[in-house]
């Protein structure tokens, strides 16, 4: 995906009440179904899950990143694959 082509869905700390009466500790953006997932930093996957247990995120990974960005959590949900391994 481009960065011109980028679209955030949900921005930081915002409420949906649709969805659920909590902040929202993160941005979502949108991609094209079947697009590859690029994390922006080096980093374990620390979690996978294929379900639809963690609050509906459905396929989900979560990486723990290292370097610069040493100990920030990132989580990708709504996969529609997961092709990584936990590490």
């Amino acid at each position: 995906m481009d960065k011109e082509q980028v679209i955030i869905t949900s921005e930081w700390s915002s409420i949906r009440p649709e969805i659920s009466p909590y902040r929202h500790p993160g941005i979502d953006l949108r991609a094209a179904s079947g697009d590859d997932l690029l994390s922006p930093a080096d980093g374990k996957v620390i979690e996978i899950d294929d379900s639809d247990s963690i609050s509906g995120c459905g396929n989900s990974i979560f990486i723990l990143h290292s370097g610069p960005a040493s100990g920030i959590k990132t989580r990708y949900c709504h996969l529609l694959t997961v092709g990584v391994e936990k590490d």
